[in-house]
């Protein structure tokens, strides 16, 4: 699967970032460069990859609670 700004932005979290294991996932170190983004934009990944990286996101959506 090709690296995407629909693609990164479909694996965001409600917060509007990702998981060190996303970034991981992409092949970016921890912590993140400032430009990480434009350094995978349009680089290949596998599709088990691909849907790990999105599942992280939706996972975590999951997992949070509003402790009001």
């Amino acid at each position: 699967m090709r690296i995407t700004e629909e693609f990164l932005a479909s694996g965001l979290s409600a917060r509007g970032g990702y998981s060190r294991r996303q970034l991981e996932l992409l092949g970016v170190s921890w912590p993140p460069l400032k430009d990480w983004m434009r350094s995978v934009m349009d680089g290949i990944i596998a599709d088990e990859v691909a849907a790990e990286f999105v599942g992280l996101a939706k996972r975590n959506a999951c997992e949070q609670v509003d402790v009001r």
